[in-house]
Formats: structure tokens, sequence, C-alpha cells
């Protein structure tokens, strides 16, 4: 009982700490953070820029970047960066720079580089 009740507490923690934990992306004065799932998209933003959103309330626009969402409700595209995700959903390339992860599914390191252009 007590190594099911171990077990429990640990997969638990696993997955609260993957969703705690998004990925980061700066590029010029923007900076975008998003998640394995579709937890809302965090942004910053210039003085003057115009946020807009679709029906559901999603960001789709700060300034001139475009943000769009996969079938899932899931960020799909910022601006030219794809985010690209593997079959279970998490992210494993955004842009270029592709995230490696150990056989448990924590990170590793990346190689490559994102190579937004606004």
């Amino acid at each position: 009982m007590k190594k099911l009740l171990i077990f429990l507490f640990l997969i638990s923690y696993n997955s609260y700490s993957q969703d705690v934990n998004g990925w980061t992306l700066e590029c010029g004065d923007y900076s975008f953070k998003v998640w394995d799932d579709d937890t809302p998209i965090g942004y910053s933003f210039k003085s003057g820029d115009r946020i807009s959103r679709n029906y559901s309330g999603k960001v789709t626009k700060v300034g001139d970047i475009r943000i769009s969402y996969n079938y899932s409700g899931e960020v799909d595209k910022i601006g030219n960066v794809r985010i690209t995700r593997n079959y279970s959903g998490k992210i494993n390339k955004i842009g270029n720079m592709r995230l490696n992860f150990d056989y448990s599914g924590r990170f590793t390191g990346s190689s490559g580089s994102i190579d937004c252009d606004w």
C-alpha cells in the first residue's frame, strides 16, 4: 500500500511540474510563453500594440505578430516560428531549435536556434 501511495504521489508531482513550466521564447522586444497543453499563451507587448482575440478569447495577434492554434487549442505558430509537438502533445521543437529529453521526459538540452524575424 505504501508503494502504491508513493507511486501515485510521484506521478502527480511529475505531471504538475511539467504543466507549471512553460517554454519562453524571446525575440526583439517581445516575449511569449507556451505550455505543452492548451494553457493560454503568455506574452509581452509594447505601448501602442493592439491585442486581437478570437471568439473563444484566445490571443490571435500581438501588434503585428500573428498567433495560430491547432485543432486541440494548443499554440501552433507565433509569427514565423512554428511550435512542433510529439505524439503525446509535448513541445519538442520551437522554430529550428530542437528540445532534447531523456527517457523519463526530463529536459536535457537543446540544439539549433529559433530564427524568428519580428
